[in-house]
């Protein structure tokens, strides 16, 4: 819990863009697992 509150006092932009950077990340990939398996069904 001392860790979170750490985060709370000065290491919120740290943690937002970490949060961002792995939300993106795992939404591109997700995209580009259906974006491949619709191409495959697609030829």
């Amino acid at each position: 819990m001392a860790f979170l509150s750490s985060l709370h006092h000065g290491g919120i932009p740290l943690f937002r863009f970490f949060f961002y950077a792995f939300f993106m990340l795992t939404v591109f990939s997700r995209f580009s697992w259906f974006y491949g398996f619709f191409n495959l069904g697609r030829c």
